[in-house]
Order: structure tokens, then sequence, then C-alpha cells
């Protein structure tokens, strides 16, 4: 299942959540669950976590919520994912 979700299907989400969301609420998109549940201790109950599925969707997340000038809203990338990029 998780092979069909895409950034439109991720981005709808977070469309979602913008409309219904407070205005100091932040969201932040990360690659994995793991992420989530590791970085959720960093944040107040505020935030809001968007699950990508991989490192090409939540860049392709990111790149459209700035060609849309959405505020209030991050992606984190793993550092580990980075360097096994770079080795390669």
């Amino acid at each position: 299942m998780r092979k069909y979700i895409d950034k439109n299907y991720i981005y709808g989400e977070i469309k979602l959540w913008k409309s219904s969301r407070k205005n100091n609420a932040v969201g932040i998109a990360v690659e994995a669950r793991s992420d989530k549940l590791f970085f959720q201790k960093f944040f107040s109950e505020n935030t809001s976590f968007f699950e990508t599925y991989g490192f090409s969707n939540l860049l392709e997340v990111i790149k459209e919520i700035n060609k849309n000038n959405d505020k209030g809203f991050i992606g984190i990338i793993d550092l580990i994912f980075v360097e096994l990029k770079m080795k390669k």
C-alpha cells in the first residue's frame, strides 16, 4: 500500500491539516514512523507529524510546500540517510 502513497497524497493530508490547525501549530514531515517516534519527544503537543515514506517523497513534499509558500511547516531528513547517499 505504501508504494501508492506519493507527494500528492501527503500534501493533500497537509492541506487538510492546514485548514483546521490552530495558529501556533507546527507541521513536520519525516521520512518514516521511526523518525516520528524519535522527534516527537522534542516538540510540543501542538506539533503534527506527517510520514512521507521515504526520502524522495519528503523532498517532493517540501518542494510543494515551498512552491505554495505554506507557513508553519518543516521537513526533517536523517543525517544517516544523507551520509549513505553521499557514499554511493
